[in-house]
């Protein structure tokens, strides 16, 4: 997933940087032509091991990941309200129904060890990020497309939300929102 929101955001800015040049979208198809040819083997067995995982598990039992979430935070209103804390831990059917101590997306994670008065507050901080990701967009959408793979997969998919360099990228993303809007201004 990563590689593919990584090379649609490429394939997007590229599209944009160079949507008046007909010569420059020569090279561009010429170059995606070579890639085919050098690495379509590889590509292949990539979206096939995918595919079979995909068939195999689901989309990594986030579904029921969540699910399991709910319901180990459902036997304590408090716990509910304010999580578990950041050693709180619950029978994941994602790894196999193990105890573990993390989720694979944020919102699940942070309902986990904050409960829901943690997850609406983080909520409101991405929303605020997000807001001046919109003037980051009227910008730099070069930018913007350069980030979303990393933050998309990081928000729903996988943990990198705990990384610190997902923070460094809302940092950036809320930079340049912050530039954008001065400018506006």
């Amino acid at each position: 997933a990563g590689f593919i929101l990584a090379a649609l955001a490429c394939a997007l800015v590229l599209g944009w940087r160079f949507r008046s040049s007909a010569g420059a979208w020569l090279i561009g198809l010429a170059c995606l032509a070579a890639a085919w040819v050098l690495w379509s083997d590889t590509l292949a067995g990539l979206i096939h091991l995918a595919l079979e995982k995909t068939q195999t598990v689901g989309i990594n039992n986030r579904s029921a990941e969540f699910a399991a979430v709910v319901g180990r935070l459902m036997d304590d209103p408090a716990a509910f309200l304010i999580g578990l804390g950041w050693g709180g831990q619950f029978r994941n059917p994602a790894v196999g129904g193990i105890p573990v101590t993390y989720t694979h997306n944020l919102a699940s994670y942070l309902l986990l060890k904050v409960g829901v008065l943690g997850l609406l507050g983080i909520g409101a901080y991405l929303a605020a990020v997000l807001a001046r990701g919109l003037a980051a967009w009227r910008a730099r959408p070069d930018l913007v497309l350069a980030l979303m793979p990393s933050l998309l997969m990081g928000l729903m998919l996988h943990t990198s939300y705990k990384y610190m360099c997902f923070g460094l990228l809302l940092l950036l993303l809320r930079i340049a929102g912050d530039r954008a809007a001065l400018r506006e201004d």
